[in-house]
């Protein structure tokens, strides 16, 4: 399928280049080239979209995600807790949704309950919701008692820590998320305070990185 973009002004994001009038050509879903006004003498044929008066830019990307969370309450955890899995599935098609419909094509995950994260991510490849992108972690890993928790899965030791992340990696996760200090939003815990271990931050990477994932904490 061929889609032509014309009459719009286009950032492409490439240092030094201002938002100039250029036409998009797009095929199966990606951008094969974008064209100068009379450049070409003849464009091929496809259907076409006019965003005159419009910005068209490259998709945003969100590198820290939360699907499960919802946003607008003042306690996102608390509300989280409340919902069971079904509830929490229909919200993030929600949020999938309107990060798309916002601009954002590419989301990472790093931190959801119940599976969430991973069906979403399966039914958008599969074209059955809308949704953007998915790099997914399933559930976050933290110490007992810490930052994250009761989302996150708890662990004591460096073998503890390495079936977590063995777990999240059998679940699908394309990045393993882990809770290196505590946070803001759990009790008890404090961001400049160490909480995991650097023997079990070393397990936890090297599970990761025999499969080629990547960490983030």
């Amino acid at each position: 399928m061929r889609i032509i973009i014309h009459g719009g002004r286009v950032w492409t994001a490439v240092p030094g280049e201002a938002a100039r009038k250029a036409t998009i050509v797009v095929e199966d879903g990606r951008v094969k080239e974008v064209c100068e006004p009379g450049e070409k003498t003849e464009m091929p044929s496809g259907e076409e979209i006019d965003a005159s008066g419009k910005t068209i830019l490259p998709g945003l990307i969100n590198a820290h995600s939360h699907i499960t969370l919802d946003g607008r309450s003042p306690d996102p955890e608390a509300t989280a807790m409340k919902d069971d899995p079904y509830i929490m599935l229909v919200k993030a098609i929600h949020a999938a949704k309107e990060y798309l419909q916002s601009g954002v094509t590419t989301i990472r995950d790093l931190g959801a309950m119940e599976g969430v994260d991973f069906a979403l991510k399966k039914a958008i490849t599969e074209g059955m919701v809308v949704g953007p992108r998915m790099l997914v972690s399933g559930r976050p890993i933290c110490m007992t008692g810490g930052h994250g928790c009761p989302i996150a899965i708890e662990v004591d030791g460096a073998d503890s820590a390495r079936h977590a992340a063995r777990l999240q990696l059998k679940g699908g996760a394309d990045v393993i998320k882990l809770m290196a200090t505590g946070g803001v939003m759990t009790p008890g815990s404090h961001p400049r305070v160490s909480e995991l271990t650097l023997d079990e931050m070393n397990a936890i990477v090297e599970e990761a990185r025999k499969v080629g994932r990547q960490v983030c904490c």
